[in-house]
C-alpha cells in the first residue's frame, strides 16, 4: 500500500530541487564563462534530453519501476554532490560539469514516467488515483512557480554551487521519502511474453503517435521546437 503522504512530501521535495537546479547551474555557468554561446549549448543539451524521452521508454519498462525511479533519483543525488564539488576545479574541467549538468537531467527523464507507473499500479481506485494526481499537479505547479523566486532569494546570500548542494540533499532525501512510501507496494511483474527487441519497441511507439492525430501533430511540433533551440 502506498503511503500518500510521505510520497507526495518525496514528490514536493524532488520537484523542488529540480526547480532550483535549473536556475543554479544556468547561473553559475553564465557568471564563470561568461558566454552566451556554452548557456545555449547546455540548454540544448536539456531540451534534447527530454526530446529523446521516448528512446528511453522501453529501457524503463522493461525493468521494475519501483527501481527505476528510486535508482534515478539517488543517482541523481550523487551527480549533483559530485557537480557541487567539481565547481571548484579549475574551468578547464567545465566539460565535466557540463557533462555532468545533462547526466543530471537525464536521470529526471527516467524518474519521472517510472514514478508515474508506480502512481497508476499502486493507487487502485480512480477516485482516489485523480485525487492524488490534483496534488501532485498543485505541487508541482506551485513549486515551479516560486522556484524560480527562492532560488533568486538564496542567491543573494549563498553562491549557486552551494544551491546545487541544496538540491542534491533535497533529492537525497526525496529519495529515502520515496523508499519509506514504497516499502509495502508491490507491483505487477511486466508481462515478458513475445519481447521485442529494442528499436521494434520504439518504433511501436512511433507508429502509435503517428496514428493519433491529435499526438502526431504535437509530438512534430514538440520535436521542431527542440530543434529550433538546438539551432
Amino acid at each position: 500500500m502506498l503511503k500518500k503522504s510521505s510520497y507526495l512530501i518525496s514528490r514536493f521535495f524532488a520537484t523542488t530541487a529540480g526547480s532550483l537546479y535549473g536556475f543554479a547551474i544556468i547561473w553559475w555557468i553564465q557568471f564563470n564563462t561568461s558566454s552566451s554561446t556554452i548557456v545555449g549549448l547546455v540548454n540544448a543539451g536539456f531540451d534534447l534530453t527530454a526530446a529523446l524521452s521516448i528512446f528511453y521508454g522501453p529501457l524503463i519498462d522493461k525493468h521494475s519501476f519501483k527501481q527505476t525511479a528510486l535508482g534515478a533519483i539517488f543517482l541523481q543525488a550523487f551527480w549533483l554532490f559530485l557537480l557541487f564539488f567539481s565547481m571548484f576545479l579549475p574551468n578547464y574541467f567545465l566539460i565535466l560539469n557540463c557533462i555532468l549538468a545533462i547526466l543530471i537531467s537525464i536521470c529526471d527523464e527516467f524518474y519521472s514516467p517510472a514514478d508515474r507507473a508506480i502512481l497508476k499500479q499502486s493507487v487502485k481506485l480512480n477516485v482516489d488515483l485523480t485525487n492524488m494526481i490534483a496534488k501532485i499537479s498543485f505541487i508541482d505547479q506551485s513549486v515551479n512557480f516560486f522556484g524560480v523566486a527562492l532560488a533568486g532569494i538564496l542567491l543573494k546570500f549563498i553562491s549557486s554551487n552551494y544551491i546545487i548542494l541544496i538540491c542534491a540533499f533535497l533529492s537525497l532525501l526525496s529519495g529515502g521519502l520515496l523508499f519509506n512510501s514504497l516499502k509495502k507496494v508491490h507491483l505487477s511483474i511486466h508481462k515478458q511474453i513475445k519481447r521485442q527487441n529494442y528499436f521494434s519497441e520504439i518504433l511501436i511507439g512511433y507508429h502509435y503517435i503517428k496514428k493519433e492525430h491529435f499526438l502526431s501533430r504535437y509530438f512534430f511540433l514538440l520535436f521542431y521546437f527542440h530543434l529550433l533551440n538546438l539551432l
